[in-house]
């Protein structure tokens, strides 16, 4: 049985996983700076 495939999976997700989580905070954290910013104006 080859286990290349399973180790190229978890490196994949071991990357994958937490950079998506990394790029779902940025916009997270940039949407609620823009809405603290309007509430600011008014």
């Amino acid at each position: 049985m080859n286990h290349l495939p399973f180790i190229v999976a978890a490196y994949g997700l071991g990357i994958g996983a937490p950079g998506a989580m990394l790029i779902w905070c940025i916009v997270q954290m940039r949407r609620a700076e823009r809405r603290t910013e309007g509430e600011e104006r008014q």
